[in-house]
């Protein structure tokens, strides 16, 4: 996973992450990394195809939380492959959806509800 690509393309870019998993971390000066995207056309190919799927992983967050009901947002990002976490973790999910926990949790009691009936 690369972080913070915006920066190879600024002269100050300011970027945080907190890691959700143990985590190695590698830095790479922006000279040696712009080099060697212009001496490598393969690399360079790569590159761009990460950033173009950052744009469409971005796109598609935007359309999600455009939705109205969150239910309509749980259904979208769960029809595009992604599962709960365990259950420590939804608050994750709500994050990404762009809603409270609490109203991610009201959506899937109701759909446990559902289903037991």
């Amino acid at each position: 996973m690369v972080l913070a690509e915006a920066s190879a393309y600024s002269d100050s870019y300011h970027c945080d992450a907190i890691a959700a998993a143990d985590s190695i971390v590698q830095t790479l000066p922006k000279s040696v990394f712009l080099s060697a995207l212009a001496a490598d056309s393969d690399l360079a190919a790569t590159w761009a195809a990460t950033l173009a799927r950052g744009v469409q992983a971005a796109r598609f967050r935007s359309e999600i939380r455009s939705l109205p009901k969150v239910a309509d947002r749980l259904d979208a990002w769960l029809g595009a492959g992604n599962h709960l976490p365990p259950k420590g973790r939804w608050q994750d999910v709500a994050h990404e959806l762009s809603v409270t926990r609490e109203a991610l949790y009201r959506e899937l009691a109701r759909r446990r509800k559902g289903a037991k009936e």
